[in-house]
């Protein structure tokens, strides 16, 4: 290198330049790290990325140039041919930059680390094991009118995903909270909390299909995976298979056994009677779930060994006894009838054996068998939410509060967007005693569903125990005309001191709905302390085997009943004592 050489080199480090370099690559780098994470919370594309990266580059000769002409002096900044050598203040200035530049770098690695192995974490359970969310395919048929099809393959693929034990995979509700949404998938993984995600398309016509699936990094948007499937619509059950097969073996896990084992429906026709009706019934309504109630009836005449379509019904007879669409006994006779034939059709099913441990709970009041196979579901699939919140429901009638409030958050955790798995997490708050948490949860629930008037009852019911009586009142008024506000509106008077509108709103209680449902009427006069009355509402509750009479021994809401011999014979004859 020649002296001029050495002199060149010599004035670019007299003015910094190196330092400056370093400096700005340094905070350039941290500012790509911090877009690439806040970009996508707040719905900006990728190309927006790549703007601030291109800015970057162009501002870094800039900011090479500025720091060759102009140097910056205790008097402001001044061009460097007008300042005397021995009056430059540069190597100050270099070592301030050297400072920054370390302070900066140190803040860069922290939010390295943190995003790399804190905020990562969300993707994965803390034993490190993948988790995913399967979002509803996309109807693509010309006539956009096989919605009912392309959401069944989703649920079904879901349901396969679910069976293998080192997988977490986000329940059904929360994946479909993002139906017809154009959002970025990065934005879907941060709120599902999952490192993966399963999206596709459906198109059908006639007889010809064709499915299109795609696996997803949830942390950087890349395409892990994708594949085209051109088949006939009998063909559906293997391309299903064939698609999670994919899955674990890009993920890296184990299929135990090497295949999917599941009891198929031998009729095409049935299947697809089988998801029009699983389309509507879980749209809850009363009117879509007396067609879910068709159509899954019309699926069992034609395969009447098809388990999955009894145990869905099962569930729409469950849900129409609780809105009262019909008889509460009714419907629980024929769930039980329904849900016990397909047990015995498909043994190993978690949904399946969950949903009759529960129905052999609250409604057989065999407790005992029931905790046997729920524990043998939740063995099966330990991380499925519909089993985890079943299991918490079960657990919070026999007094098993703690592990009720952790298979409830366990539930609610796999499944966050799902109102029943917060509904049952404040259920088992509130059997504990713990009003405050009860409320949060039952209020966060209803973010998902405003107009749940059961819901509404219960957060009236927290408040009225937790002393806040007039909160109750403000909670329910909104909802007074309803079943679940006439019933709570006279143990709210009566907590308030409001004697004669108590007594007004027990008798429109009693006429209006004390034969459909006599346990809201035994809790109301246990509330205001009238026991014998009481006694004799939760005697015609036991008699007419209303389902939430299987709740009574942690019923907080008959407390006043407690240390009574009537209610110990009560809690015995349930097999609860």
């Amino acid at each position: 290198m020649t002296d001029r050489d050495d002199g060149f080199v010599a004035e670019l480090k007299r003015r910094n330049m190196f330092r400056v370099a370093a400096g700005y690559i340094v905070c350039a780098w941290l500012a790509l790290q911090v877009a690439d994470v806040l970009f996508p919370a707040f719905g900006l594309p990728d190309s927006a990325l790549r703007y601030v990266f291109g800015g970057l580059v162009v501002g870094f000769p800039l900011v090479l140039a500025f720091s060759w002409l102009f140097e910056v002096t205790p008097e402001g900044i001044k061009r460097e041919s007008e300042i005397e050598r021995d009056e430059s203040i540069a190597p100050e200035t270099g070592r301030r930059i050297e400072r920054v530049t370390l302070a900066i770098l140190a803040v860069a690695v922290a939010f390295f680390v943190v995003d790399r192995f804190v905020w990562s974490e969300r993707a994965t359970e803390p034993s490190g094991a993948p988790s995913i969310a399967v979002l509803p395919f996309a109807d693509m048929s010309e006539t956009g009118d096989q919605v009912w099809f392309s959401d069944g393959i989703s649920e079904e693929l879901l349901n396969l995903l679910s069976r293998i034990p080192e997988l977490r995979v986000i329940g059904r509700t929360s994946s479909f909270q993002f139906k017809g949404q154009n959002l970025d998938l990065r934005t879907i993984a941060d709120t599902l909390g999952v490192g993966s995600l399963l999206e596709g398309s459906v198109r059908r016509s006639g007889d010809a299909l064709r499915v299109t699936a795609k696996l997803i990094d949830g942390g950087d948007g890349s395409e892990l995976w994708s594949n085209q499937y051109d088949r006939t619509a009998d063909d559906i059950f293997r391309v299903q298979e064939e698609i999670a097969a994919a899955v674990v073996e890009e993920l890296r896990l184990e299929l135990l056994g090497g295949e999917f084992e599941r009891p198929l429906p031998a009729n095409t026709q049935a299947h697809d009677l089988f998801l029009r009706g699983s389309y509507f019934a879980d749209r809850r309504t009363p009117e879509d779930m007396r067609l879910a109630l068709q159509l899954l009836s019309e699926a069992i005449d034609i395969d009447p060994d098809y388990a999955a379509a009894r145990s869905k019904r099962a569930s729409v007879y469950v849900n129409m006894g609780f809105l009262g669409t019909i008889q509460a006994d009714s419907a629980d006779v024929l769930s039980r009838t329904d849900i016990e034939r397909a047990l015995e059709l498909d043994p190993t099913d978690p949904h399946i054996l969950s949903r009759h441990a529960v129905t052999l709970g609250l409604i057989g009041w065999d407790w005992e068998e029931g905790q046997r196979l729920m524990q043998r579901a939740l063995s099966l699939a330990p991380t499925d939410a519909v089993v985890t919140t079943n299991a918490s429901i079960l657990a919070s009638a026999v007094g098993d509060v703690a592990d009720a409030i952790r298979l409830a958050s366990d539930a609610a955790r796999w499944d966050p967007l799902n109102p029943l798995a917060r509904g049952t997490l404040a259920y088992a708050y509130f059997v504990a005693g713990d009003f405050g948490r009860a409320e949060e949860a039952w209020l966060t629930a209803l973010q998902y569903v405003p107009d749940n008037t059961f819901m509404w009852f219960r957060v009236s019911n927290v408040r009225m125990l937790a002393g806040d009586a007039e909160g109750a009142l403000a909670a329910i008024s909104p909802h007074a005309s309803t079943f679940w506000g006439v019933a709570a509106l006279p143990m709210i008077h009566h907590a308030l001191g409001n004697e004669r509108e108590s007594t007004a709103a027990m008798t429109e209680l009693i006429d209006r709905f004390g034969e459909a449902n006599p346990l809201s009427v035994a809790e109301a006069y246990a509330y205001r302390g009238e026991v014998d009355e009481a006694f004799d509402w939760l005697e015609r509750a036991y008699r007419d085997r209303i389902t939430r009479v299987g709740y009574a021994k942690t019923n907080p809401l008959l407390a006043n009943l407690s240390g009574d011999p009537r209610f110990d014979d009560l809690v015995a004859r349930l097999g609860l004592e």
